[in-house]
């Protein structure tokens, strides 16, 4: 099956559901809610979409080396000149 198709049938699906699940939401009068479940709703949409057309998404955990790669490299440089890191 083809990205196109399997995203197209993917939009079609989270509309049912969010038509089916705002319906239950949408009797609240709390707004602040609504726009939580709206934007939640959205970000996981996005994602999924993004899955599904089959995009190469980082992961969070590189960034997080990346930040703290140049605050650890003295300790690794001295643990391994200790030779207690090998």
């Amino acid at each position: 099956m083809s990205k196109v198709i399997k995203f197209i049938l993917f939009t079609v699906i989270a509309l049912v559901i969010f038509r089916k699940d705002y319906a239950s939401i949408k009797k609240q009068k709390d707004k602040k809610e609504k726009r939580v479940y709206i934007s939640t709703f959205f970000l996981g949409y996005i994602l999924v979409s993004l899955l599904v057309l089959e995009v190469n998404l980082p992961n969070p955990s590189d960034w997080i080396k990346q930040a703290y790669q140049p605050i650890l490299e003295p300790y690794i440089n001295s643990l391994k000149s200790h030779k207690l890191l090998e």
